[in-house]
């Protein structure tokens, strides 16, 4: 007994091209003899431009019993354009672009708070009051005494 039928498909096609550039550049923060915390950041800048078509398609091919069950050649019936499906991929890909995070730049006003958080810091870092730069030099002098002194007990 031979099985011979007919299988339609509704299937989505979906056609991507993406083309453009894009550049990498090394940004280095926090280099400064004086910086007390360093950022070493790649920034990649790109251009593209994309190509979506989206097309709902009905297609059909032929089953028989054996081993050649759904190995036939399939035919498209009708094609159709898909709008909402081109609406939420072209969303989607938009989304994923916008949701990028970008650090070595100053884009928003966290970055920007940040950047003056770590502004902040290295200026403390750097500042130290006349009268602290005297007790230190007292330190120095006494721990120095004290080395002197711990040779002179040794010997």
């Amino acid at each position: 007994m031979i099985f011979f039928a007919e299988m339609q498909f509704e299937l989505l096609l979906v056609y991507f091209k993406c083309e453009g550039t894009f550049t990498e550049s090394k940004i280095s923060t926090g280099t400064g003899i004086h910086d007390s915390t360093r950022s070493e950041n790649v920034l990649v800048r790109s251009s593209i431009t994309p190509w979506v078509i989206v097309a709902r398609v009905v297609s059909s091919t032929f089953a028989a019993s054996g081993m050649k069950n759904l190995e036939y050649p399939r035919h498209i019936l009708e094609m159709h354009k898909s709008e909402r499906d081109l609406s939420e991929i072209r969303d989607d890909v938009i989304s994923f672009l916008k949701d990028r995070e970008s650090i070595a730049s100053i884009t928003s006003s966290r970055d920007l708070e940040n950047t003056s958080n770590i502004y902040a810091i290295n200026q403390q870092s750097r500042a130290m009051p006349m009268s602290e730069q005297g007790q230190l030099a007292q330190d120095e002098n006494a721990a120095g005494y004290l080395r002197h002194e711990d040779k002179d007990a040794v010997e």
